[in-house]
């Protein structure tokens, strides 16, 4: 009786899973999972993503593995941001049976030399241009379904402009009030929206605060400049605790590759809401 019930519920899900993608879906491969999440709200079931980078894994470090070089070779578009974050596809992506099937989504013409941050796509207004960028590509390479990508991507792209002005109004009462970032990775974000990061302790997520930081920050946390920290991990936790003992800043996980998220069609606008929910709150309840 139990292997009769378990013989259904595999069929059940597997007749659910490929019931949300149509027969003879193009197959898309995005660096990760942000990308992921624009591609499949603007593609729907027209499309089977997946993102090559899983969980938390670091686009800076990541080391391809021989899978991951057969699904970019089976893949009839791979979409990543660029060179400046995903380090990791320079290589492979270089070589000729790759250059007809790539979309890179960030402009190294529209960034300044300087801009080290590449993660663009915590600007809503920067994902404006992916969605357009991203529903241009699908269409090259599947043109039956251009109606469909033209208006999913027109109606992504009203929520984003939406969101954008929601956002901007959330966020006004707090844009004074001072934090830190453990990652100095959302400049883009912080520069929409105009909040006021007082300092970072190191541009690497893998990386701990020096003295010269750790003192910086102690001092802004005793003159009273700092309403909240933000880490990445809770492997971050311990040093974050260190710099913040005996004060009442508020801290908070972010989660910038949106590693707990799902890839469904609105998984990326609900991705953005966490995120400026997190800043909200923890600037909301310091110090003030």
């Amino acid at each position: 009786m139990l292997r009769r019930l378990l013989l259904i519920l595999l069929l059940f899900t597997s007749s659910m899973a490929t019931a949300t993608v149509e027969e003879g879906a193009i197959t898309v491969i995005a660096s990760i999972k942000p990308v992921a999440m624009l591609v499949s709200a603007i593609a729907h079931k027209h499309v089977v993503i997946d993102a090559l980078l899983s969980g938390a894994a670091s686009p800076h470090h990541y080391a391809l593995k021989p899978s991951d070089i057969k699904r970019l070779n089976e893949a009839d578009l791979i979409v990543w941001v660029g060179p400046k974050l995903e380090t990791f596809l320079l290589k492979p992506l270089l070589t000729e049976s790759m250059a007809q099937k790539i979309l890179q989504l960030d402009d190294k013409e529209a960034h300044a030399q300087a801009d080290t941050d590449a993660h663009y796509w915590l600007d809503p207004l920067v994902a404006v241009k992916y969605a357009r960028l991203i529903a241009a590509k699908l269409t090259s390479i599947d043109p039956g379904h251009a109606n469909n990508y033209a208006v999913n991507a027109d109606k992504l792209i009203t929520q984003l402009e939406q969101f954008d002005k929601e956002t901007q109004k959330k966020l006004q009462p707090v844009r004074d009030r001072g934090f830190v970032v453990v990652h100095d990775a959302y400049h883009h974000f912080i520069s929409r929206y105009q909040l006021n990061q007082i300092a970072s302790i190191t541009d690497s997520a893998d990386h701990r605060a020096g003295l010269k930081t750790a003192t910086g920050i102690r001092t802004q946390i005793q003159e009273g400049n700092l309403e909240c920290m933000i880490m990445e991990s809770l492997a971050q936790r311990n040093m974050v605790a260190s710099l913040t003992a005996g004060s009442q800043i508020q801290t908070a996980i972010i989660d910038p590759l949106a590693a707990s998220s799902n890839t469904a069609s609105s998984a990326y606008l609900d991705y953005l809401r966490s995120v400026v929910n997190l800043f909200y709150r923890c600037l909301s309840e310091g110090n003030n």
